[in-house]
């Protein structure tokens, strides 16, 4: 997940607040946290946060951050992550 977001154009990576994040220029698109029992991610989708909510392991992102578009998705280990989506 970390290369397919770092593929994107201007895509780089930061570390605030100890989190992974990238970013393009200034602006947070992703979150992702992973660790040996799974990998989590969070990402900006301001124009298909609806749709991407109908997904059985999507979520709308906590304090607040859902309401303006973020969704969170945790897949435990082993389990196959959909990437090409």
């Amino acid at each position: 997940m970390r290369n397919v977001a770092l593929g994107l154009p201007e895509a780089w990576e930061d570390f605030p607040w100890g989190d992974q994040a990238f970013k393009v220029r200034k602006k947070v698109f992703a979150f992702m946290d992973a660790n040996a029992e799974r990998l989590a991610m969070s990402v900006k989708l301001p124009h298909s946060a609806d749709v991407a909510l109908t997904l059985p392991f999507a979520e709308p992102t906590g304090h607040g951050l859902g309401k303006a578009g973020w969704v969170s998705v945790r897949f435990p280990v082993g389990e196959d992550i959909p990437v090409p989506m």
